[in-house]
Order: structure tokens, then C-alpha cells, then sequence
């Protein structure tokens, strides 16, 4: 634990290597690792079939599909974690919340498709959407998933619960959101349970990592000015590019990614377990999408069907 607190120490205190990137951009060796972990990327999607097939077989073959579950309607309140892996989430949910585990596969790799796949077949008139992404809003801003009039309502925090300093929307805010959310619904004469269901949709442990908080806030500070060397990448890359500097060995890494990974689930788990003790009905906590820590040497959520994406889980609330 020592090592990653000073390894995490490490990286936050190097702004000025960040600065240097926002004026000279990444070294020769890091935009070359960052390409090729692109070009890893389009070999899998398009080129690599027989990888994909072998690792959806092995893994991911006989579980239950996600969708089918939520389309059941069999919940009162249905909790996203977004980014969340399987096995992650199996090593540390029960630190926090006593229920029901099991894995299932998601039909999506990234948020936006699985909001079309799971979201897309009818209007969900009884569904109270608290939303903590961007991609669910009442704008149309997005073409794979328009969620306008597809829900009962729509609590959109993250147009209102960013945070400046931490670069995200924290979780306290989204169980703000959901009071917030069920005392309008209350003044409209709809009862939880009665009349409509929740889906609560977290972004952590998704990044941005709260040990970096620093690092992603300078880092959101300088895209917004505009530096046109930041343009081409997420905050996610530039992370990665900053370990990359700091770190050089691969598996450290991805170790000190786990981690961070770790860290932002065991944060979001906290509020959740806040969460259910303040609904009753039956909670479910499942997750959009998994994550790549350093497996076949990528790292995030790339549109690829490999087991880490797609095996998520689905925990039922004791």
C-alpha cells in the first residue's frame, strides 16, 4: 500500500511535466506507445476475429444476458456502475453491501451503445433516469442514443454536480440527485415503487481516478484553454501518457491503474451502500461496460467484445 501512495505521490506531483506536455506534447516514445496501443485497438476490432472468438468462449459463452434481466422489470431501483469490471467488483462489493453476485454479459463495450442496446426498443414510462453521464440527457447531443422522451424523467447531474476541483461528477452528488429526483416526482403525484422505478447511473469507477484528482483537474484546465495539442486525446489518454513518463515499465502501469481503479470503486461503493439504505424495494447494481487494465496490453473500454468489457456485474441487495 506504501508503494502506491508514493507511487500515486509520484505522478501528482509532476505539473511540471504536464505543463511541458501541454506546450511540447508527449515525447517521441510515449506518442509512439500511445499509437500502437491505437493501432492494438483497430487490429482487434477489425483484424483479429479469431483472438475475440477465443476469449468470448472461453470467458463469456452460457452467462445471462443483461438486457433480458433489466427488461424483466424485476427491480425497484437499478443502480450503474459505470466502467465496472466483474471481477473487481467481486473482490470488494461485500467490504460494503451484503446480497446476491453473479455475472452477466452486457450487450455493449461503451456506454453510448449499450444505452441504445439496452434503452432503444420503447418509451419507458416508468422510469426515473438520474443520470451522472453526459450521454443520457434531454438535449439530443448524441446521435447512437437520443434519450429525449424515452424516460418518465430525466435528473441530469451531471449538468449541474460537476465538480471543478475533482474534474467529475462525484457520487455524493448523485445520491443528492436522487432526492432531488423522487421529491419532484412526489410533487407530480408519482409514488416510487407505485408509479415508476429509478436507474441511478454513477460514472465512477470509471475515470477520471480520484487519486489523480489534481493531475485530471490541471489536465481539464488547459483542454478548456484551448492548447490544440490536447485536442486529440480523452483525459483518459493523457493519463496514460503521463504514467507512461513517469513510470516507463508497462506492468507498473498497469498496476498503478488497478489501483487507482480500485480506489474509485471502493469510493462509489460507499455512496451506493448510502443509497440503498435510503430506498427500500428490490436494488440491483449492475454495470454498462467493463474495463481494460493493461490485458492484451490496452487499457479502457475500446468497442471490442473481450471478456473484460463485457462481463459485468449483477448484484441483488440484501
Amino acid at each position: 500500500v506504501l508503494g502506491f501512495i508514493e507511487m500515486i505521490d509520484q505522478v501528482n506531483n509532476v505539473l511540471d511535466i504536464i505543463r511541458s506536455y501541454l506546450v511540447n506534447r508527449f515525447s517521441l516514445g510515449t506518442r509512439l506507445w500511445l499509437f500502437s496501443l491505437l493501432l492494438k485497438y483497430h487490429l482487434l476490432k477489425t483484424a483479429s476475429p479469431l483472438i475475440i472468438y477465443t476469449a468470448w468462449n472461453s470467458k463469456i459463452s452460457g452467462y445471462e444476458r443483461q438486457e433480458k434481466l433489466i427488461w424483466s422489470k424485476n427491480f425497484d431501483a437499478l443502480i450503474l456502475l459505470d466502467a465496472c469490471r466483474y471481477d473487481v467488483f467481486s473482490i470488494v462489493v461485500y467490504e460494503y453491501l451484503d446480497g446476491r453476485l453473479k455475472p452477466v454479459v452486457s450487450p455493449a463495450s461503451y456506454t453510448t451503445s449499450w444505452l441504445r442496446h439496452v434503452w432503444s426498443n420503447k418509451i419507458w414510462n416508468d422510469i426515473v433516469y438520474v443520470s451522472a453521464t453526459l450521454f443520457v440527457n434531454k438535449r439530443g447531443l448524441f446521435k447512437e442514443f437520443d434519450a429525449r422522451d424515452k424516460f418518465l424523467h430525466m435528473e441530469e447531474v451531471w449538468d449541474w454536480g460537476w465538480s471543478k476541483d475533482l474534474a467529475m461528477v462525484p457520487p455524493s452528488k448523485v445520491n443528492l440527485a436522487v432526492k432531488i429526483a423522487m421529491t419532484k416526482m412526489k410533487i407530480r403525484g408519482f409514488r416510487y415503487r407505485r408509479d415508476y422505478r429509478l436507474v441511478v447511473h454513477y460514472i465512477q469507477p470509471h475515470v477520471p481516478y480520484i487519486v489523480f484528482k489534481n493531475t485530471f483537474a490541471l489536465i481539464h484546465q488547459y483542454k478548456k484553454m484551448g492548447y490544440k495539442e490536447l485536442s486529440k486525446f480523452t483525459l483518459s489518454h493523457l493519463l496514460l501518457g503521463l504514467l507512461k513518463e513517469t513510470i516507463i515499465d508497462n506492468n507498473e502501469v498497469s498496476k498503478v491503474l488497478r489501483r487507482a481503479y480500485e480506489h474509485n470503486l471502493r469510493w462509489v461503493l460507499k455512496y451506493v451502500a448510502e443509497l440503498a439504505s435510503y430506498l427500500d424495494g428490490r436494488i440491483v447494481i449492475t454495470s454498462d461496460h467493463g474495463e481494460l487494465l493493461g490485458e492484451y496490453g490496452l487499457y479502457f473500454h475500446p468497442d471490442v467484445p473481450l471478456p473484460q468489457l463485457r462481463l459485468v456485474p449483477w448484484f441483488v441487495v440484501r
